[in-house]
């Protein structure tokens, strides 16, 4: 959806949908990665959310992740002239 449509719709969903907390993660991942992901096997006994937090936690590891939080990506989206990062 992302390198389709564009993620406008996507953030102006969550930025008005006042239970989704700014401090969330956005994750992008490639067509088909998502469900590789969700129903594949953990190497170790852990939940995918575990999993995904675990990733993020040690992105200082690894130059191969551009992590943003909702509220920072929208503050950067909303700016004239900004173009915020995802990395997919």
């Amino acid at each position: 959806m992302a390198t389709t449509k564009g993620v406008e719709p996507v953030i102006d969903f969550f930025e008005r949908n006042e239970e989704v907390r700014r401090s969330t993660w956005l994750l992008v991942a490639k067509k088909g990665e998502l469900d590789e992901i969700i129903k594949g096997d953990l190497p170790i006994k852990t939940s995918k959310g575990q999993f995904l937090g675990g990733i993020i936690e040690h992105l200082d590891k690894s130059s191969f992740y551009a992590p943003n939080r909702m509220g920072d990506f929208i503050e950067m989206f909303s700016e004239p002239g900004n173009e915020p990062l995802l990395q997919v």
